[in-house]
């Protein structure tokens, strides 16, 4: 009877001191510095979760959303995010800075405000009653291999802007901004991914125009709100001669067949087919009497369209379009020209390539600065391979205009879409969106008589999710939060690299391209809130710079106006830095003379043999060369400069642009102020600030190029750019 009590007890000890030993073993392994568990690296995102707490106006409030940065501005007045109120805020970043190697480095800060630096548990560095942060000295720490905690605490001054950038040095690097491709948090956060919901429902529904047909109660200032609420549908003035009619009446009912994800709501899906297919056809028949000029017909041509093939996949265009039809799965998520043939009348496609915020300026159409012959190639291109077709039953044949009319105004066209010149949409009686009724009308699971916005459940789910807050945030603009979603919504990823993720371009040329060449190396978003100012961002992105920046590269960078300036200022903001920004020292004609001969080619960096300075070409092969430096003085910012002569294949890896310090100290120029790397190159900075022109020598090189490249009809188009 004893014995297999004695053998229980010794199995219970054994087992007991076993599993003991394994889950000490379990615990040293999790907590051993800079591990995560498998679980846990799986959860990770990029970026840092950034916790808002509010005072202001004596009630407590908070909101959480991801960042990019350990950065962020908020000027004197406004917002620190869309879901708090003006004043006072404290700020936590929270998250991981991931390492491949332990090593010390040197933590400092700028910017105004009160803040403490924790790593790894330990306080690093805290301010001490200074609202400048400028003048705290660095600090130096030891960071392990792998996952480094981070927690920095900031509180805003009681006046003026509230301002914070966290920088670090390495023993092999010098001063920058603790680098986004190596921050990151936890994606499992849930005051983290309310955030993410709350907004995604915000944004829905301006994108979506819901407050065309409807009213949130109590919200008001909306036009000093977030910007996209002011977002324009597409005109339909002279859509007669722009678009064919049986595409019109397609796309009416049944939207998603001719388009990939489209926002075009279905208004008549609750008639039968043959009376939906009926007011579809009466409605475009009064589109088809909205005519405008008539578009210049394209003659194709096998030349042409070889010409449209080499420009869509230069300028760009494959990396957000394919030729497939909707239904087809894409691995880059592009969206289908399948039926672009049929949609636009002969030669109006090559005018909307031209001018596409003409009729829609909230478009995400880039203008690239076409020209006419070009716009054609294009069109000739896309022609040839569009080859989706209108269903026969849906051929506008028959209609009744004055009918039409009458359905465009009542079935609820007319809320968003203006058919006369120079006249805004007519604001009509709104129905109220009320918390309790979510789950009728519009966001219904369930077929009804509302429109059918084609949203999944996550979508409507996020619209719930934001509908049931007070609405306040549609009337605060935060630029950084804009910058954020319009970099993502204008798929600006697609053409360039941003922190740790590729951009696609290139894959999807080796994939699909016809020419045979390597896709360009365009230039890297990562640091372009710090890299340029505000002013000059805003002028590029609206197309009104005048010049091409690159005109070496064959892409061009496509113009966004209603976007440009709230984009331009919210990249800066990202990055930690205002709208205006004192830039670098004052300027001193003794280094600036010394600075012209550094950029020399004889006993200085021979800085003409790839960039163009002023008027003066650069004397290297067409695809060595870069940008003029005489754009310099407008467009870069002083600090982002210093640190990009210092070690320039840190910010862009594979840069041609060669590295003059190796140790961040001196360069072999020792006749220029002993070899001091950081005078020379102040030096060269107060040059660059003399400098003047260089635009229009660029375009007609590249013009010149162009003909050299690509024979006797490009050559020709090529020197009609210079005009």
């Amino acid at each position: 009877m004893q014995r297999p009590f004695n053998t229980a007890i010794v199995v219970v000890v054994i087992g007991g001191a076993l599993a003991s030993l394994l889950v000490g073993v379990a615990a040293a392994q999790k907590l051993r510095p800079g591990r995560l568990s498998s679980e846990d690296r799986k959860a990770l995102r990029a970026g840092l979760k950034l916790a808002f707490e509010s005072q202001a106006a004596g009630k407590a409030a908070s909101d959480v959303r991801g960042s990019r940065l350990a950065a962020l501005h908020v000027p004197a007045g406004a917002p620190p995010t869309p879901f708090l109120p003006p004043g006072q805020f404290g700020a936590t970043f929270t998250g991981y800075v991931k390492l491949k190697l332990k090593g010390e480095y040197v933590f400092q800060v700028k910017g105004r405000g009160q803040v403490t630096l924790r790593i790894n548990d330990q306080v690093v560095l805290a301010s001490s009653g200074q609202a400048d942060l400028t003048n705290i000295a660095p600090v130096k720490a030891t960071l392990v291999k792998g996952y480094n905690k981070l927690h920095v605490s900031y509180e805003s001054p009681p006046q003026g802007d509230a301002t914070l950038r966290v920088y670090w040095t390495g023993d092999d690097f010098p001063t920058e901004p603790l680098p986004p491709q190596l921050l990151m948090c936890d994606g499992r956060d849930e005051a983290l991914r309310r955030g993410q919901v709350v907004r995604d429902g915000r944004l829905l529904l301006a994108e979506r125009s819901c407050l065309k047909c409807h009213d949130l109660p109590g919200v008001k200032n909306l036009a000093q709100g977030m910007p996209e609420l002011g977002k324009d549908s597409p005109s339909l003035v002279g859509v007669g001669s722009r678009l064919n009619a049986d595409w019109m009446v397609q796309w009416m009912l049944e939207p998603s067949q001719l388009r990939t994800k489209p926002t075009m709501p279905r208004l008549l899906h609750a008639l039968d087919e043959k009376q939906g297919i009926g007011r579809a056809k009466d409605i475009a028949k009064y589109l088809g009497t909205l005519e405008g000029a008539k578009p210049q017909a394209v003659e194709t041509s096998d030349e042409l369209v070889e010409l449209g093939q080499i420009f869509f996949e230069d300028l760009g265009c494959i990396g957000c379009h394919r030729l497939s039809p909707p239904e087809e799965k894409d691995e880059y998520h592009r969206a289908s020209m399948h039926f672009i043939a049929a949609k636009f009348r002969p030669g109006a496609l090559a005018d909307f390539l031209r001018a596409p915020h003409k009729h829609y300026t909230w478009s995400r159409m880039p203008d690239m600065k076409l020209n006419r012959r070009e716009a054609e190639s294009i069109e000739a291109f896309v022609r040839a391979n569009a080859k989706g077709t209108i269903d026969e039953k849906f051929a506008a044949n028959g209609g009744d205009a004055s009918r039409g009319k009458e359905l465009f105004n009542s079935t609820g066209c007319a809320n968003c879409h203006a058919v006369e010149p120079d006249k805004p949409v007519a604001v009509r009686p709104r129905r109220p969106l009320r918390a309790t009724a979510l789950d009728m009308g519009c966001l219904a699971e369930v077929a009804n008589k509302a429109p059918r916005l084609g949203l999944d459940n996550t979508q409507r789910a996020a619209l719930k999710a934001f509908l049931a807050t007070d609405g306040s945030s549609l009337g605060r603009m935060v630029p950084a939060e804009f910058s954020s979603r319009q970099t993502r919504r204008l798929l600006c990823f697609v053409c360039h690299r941003r922190d740790a993720a590729d951009n696609e371009l290139p894959y999807i040329i080796e994939d699909e391209g016809s020419q045979g060449h390597p896709p360009e190396v365009l230039p890297a978003l990562t640091f372009a809130g710090e890299k340029l100012h505000p002013k000059w961002t805003e002028q590029l992105l609206a197309g009104q710079l005048g010049y091409r920046p690159r005109p070496h590269l064959k892409g061009r960078m496509g113009a966004f106006p209603a976007r440009a300036k709230g984009l331009a200022i919210g990249l800066s903001h990202e990055h930690g830095f205002p709208e205006h920004y004192a830039d670098g020292p004052k300027f001193d004609p003794a280094m600036a003379k010394q600075g012209r001969l550094l950029s020399l080619q004889n006993n200085g960096f021979n800085c003409v043999q790839c960039h163009g300075v002023g008027s003066q070409k650069a004397t290297a092969d067409f695809d060595a060369r870069s940008t003029n430096l005489a754009f310099a003085r407008d467009r870069l910012r002083h600090e982002y400069y210093q640190r990009w002569l210092l070690f320039p294949q840190r910010i862009a890896p594979g840069t041609k642009m060669p590295r003059f310090s190796p140790d961040g100290k001196k360069t072999a120029l020792e006749h220029a102020y002993g070899g001091n790397a950081h005078k020379q190159y102040e030096a060269l900075w107060h040059y660059l600030k003399t400098l003047q022109g260089g635009g229009r020598e660029g375009e007609r090189e590249r013009g010149r190029e162009r003909g050299r490249e690509g024979g006797r009809e490009r050559g020709r188009e090529g020197e009609r750019e210079e005009h």
